[in-house]
């Protein structure tokens, strides 16, 4: 099991930044903070500085999550996918944070099925958390929830006391972000990082530079991350469509100039070309791509257009 100074070095590092088309998009609600009652005790001594949870069946930026999550006392969650090919983190608060010298704190998880829906979710609870270096009566409540089959992610908090936000920030602030990295953390694919007023947030990507929001999010707060690329059937520009997207073996590529033949370059997420060719039919197959994110690059005469599109 990794340190947590390892963890979030890792989370907090200059990674390598490939050029990002975000597959989530981002807003801020406001909802009753739900308590997760029931469900299992990770532990309510914190001792250690991460621990395994089992959830199998979960996905994130159209990729499978592994079946274990990394959960770190310091409001870190970690995954790495089946593959070993991508890392995942969802980081609702992560900052230094300690067991409550006088509050029971509890780690506490629960998959719940809201009735009448095809969703599960994914709860992670972090209760009653001291914060590191701040006054013992401080403390915060948060949460994660992982939307199954939708994808979203969603960072909830609870009632918080922070004596001094000022304070907060001269220790290191709180950082919350989601991010879709190499296996090792050196690279990364897609990084958010929520910052600056927590009623008002910005929205950073450059993971060279992380940043930080200036407090702690007051009681009700909902960040949700939602996909930005829905499963539609048709994705077009002004002279080509391409379809279905997602796709599983084969794209079709229709266009508006009936002559062919269409030449066409394929780069995966990091912009590595990984299929190059010329058709004179309508399908493209695809059944050699991995799951993720491409962009097709098609050329028929003097015109040159990029799509997206995501491989299942």
């Amino acid at each position: 099991m990794k340190t947590i100074n390892t963890f979030m070095a890792m989370l907090l590092c200059a990674c390598t930044a490939h050029a990002q088309s975000l597959f989530y998009q981002f807003d801020v609600n406001s909802d009753v903070y739900y308590e997760v009652i029931g469900g299992t005790v990770v532990t309510d001594t914190f001792t250690e500085n991460a621990y395994n949870i089992g959830a199998p069946g979960f996905r994130a930026f159209d990729l499978p999550l592994g079946d274990v999550f990394v959960v770190g006392k310091n409001g870190f969650v970690v995954n790495t996918n089946g593959d070993v090919s991508r890392s995942f983190a969802f980081d609702p608060l992560l900052t230094g944070l300690r067991k409550h010298a006088t509050l029971p704190s509890e780690l506490r998880v629960l998959i719940y099925l809201p009735p009448q829906t095809n969703d599960s979710i994914l709860i992670i609870e972090w209760e009653n958390m001291g914060l590191e270096n701040m006054p013992d009566d401080d403390y915060v409540n948060f949460q994660v929830w992982l939307h199954r089959p939708s994808q979203t992610v969603e960072f909830r908090y609870g009632l918080s006391q922070i004596s001094s936000d000022s304070l907060l920030a001269t220790l290191g602030g709180v950082t919350a972000d989601v991010a879709l990295l190499s296996a090792n953390f050196t690279e990364s694919y897609e990084q958010q990082w929520i910052k600056g007023n927590p009623l008002a947030p910005q929205i950073g990507t450059n993971p060279a530079l992380p940043e930080t929001l200036n407090a702690v999010p007051p009681v009700g707060t909902v960040y949700r991350f939602t996909k930005a690329v829905t499963s539609t059937q048709h994705i077009s520009t002004k002279s080509f469509s391409v379809f279905p997207n997602p796709c599983n073996e084969f794209i079709v590529v229709e266009s508006t100039q009936a002559i062919l033949p269409i030449k066409f370059s394929i780069y995966d997420a990091t912009g590595r070309l990984v299929i190059r060719g010329e058709t004179t039919s309508t399908h493209i197959g695809t059944q050699q791509l991995q799951a993720g994110f491409y962009t097709i690059e098609l050329k028929q005469r003097n015109i040159t257009e990029r799509i997206r599109f995501i491989k299942n």
